[in-house]
């Protein structure tokens, strides 16, 4: 007789920040699996309508406990936050080094770093039954790798908080990571100028970009199926 393989329990998820080209891609990944969640947006309204949808500015500390609350009631629990939200410019091109102004460097701060402390406390205080928070992170901060110095030490500061924030929440049977992927098919790669990125796939074991797929799968391990592994940043990154 053949061995069937009973399929895990849906978990109910916060996504925020899934407007993006990783954000669909992990939508699609988590709808297929069978579970639920809601996401927010910020400046990509989302072009049809989903009710799971909110806007949220995470630079917003009352907002985001607001949104917190609202995903809490629409989905009785949540047993995982997934933060995508990113910046890496404010100018809408690549950062060098002598474009970077105060205020560039503050709100990068603001979104990519200061964000993802405050929706994960408006989580752990929701969260009562043990869960997993999922931060994506960047190559860029992971490793020496040329790229925009503000988003590299804001990435590279998230792989600290991680560290800090599972020896909080372990208590509570919250684990936290990152998932780190290196460069995508699309996305804030795309704000790489061609020589970069040549140069970063002249390098990779594999010589080619991650699928969309490949890294929405991974954060979909560690937000539903993770039990044990905490304070980790995981490379995805094709051996870069």
């Amino acid at each position: 007789m053949a061995a069937t393989t009973a399929m895990a329990t849906p978990k109910r998820l916060w996504i925020v920040g899934a407007s993006g080209a990783l954000g669909g891609a992990l939508r699609e990944q988590l709808s297929r699996e069978g579970h639920e969640f809601v996401w927010t947006y910020n400046t990509r309204k989302p072009t049809t309508e989903d009710p799971r949808a909110m806007f949220l500015d995470v630079r917003d500390v009352s907002s985001i406990e607001a949104a917190a609350a609202r995903a809490n009631e629409v989905l009785g629990s949540i047993d995982a936050l997934v933060y995508l939200a990113a910046i890496a410019t404010d100018t809408g091109r690549f950062l060098a080094m002598d474009d970077v102004t105060q205020e560039s460097w503050d709100q990068l701060s603001a979104v990519n770093l200061r964000g993802a402390f405050f929706t994960t406390r408006a989580f752990a205080r929701r969260c009562d039954r043990g869960g997993n928070v999922v931060f994506a992170g960047s190559i860029d901060g992971h490793k020496p790798v040329p790229g925009s110095i503000p988003y590299a030490a804001t990435k590279g500061a998230l792989e600290a908080l991680v560290r800090s924030l599972a020896k909080e929440l372990g208590p509570k049977n919250i684990r936290v990571n990152a998932v780190v992927p290196g460069i995508l098919e699309r996305g804030l790669s795309d704000l790489l100028p061609a020589h970069l990125v040549s140069d970063y796939l002249a390098h990779d074991a594999l010589s080619r970009k991650g699928t969309l797929a490949e890294a929405a799968s991974i954060f979909s391990f560690f937000a539903t199926d993770n039990s044990y592994v905490t304070g980790r940043a995981i490379a995805v990154d094709g051996g870069l």
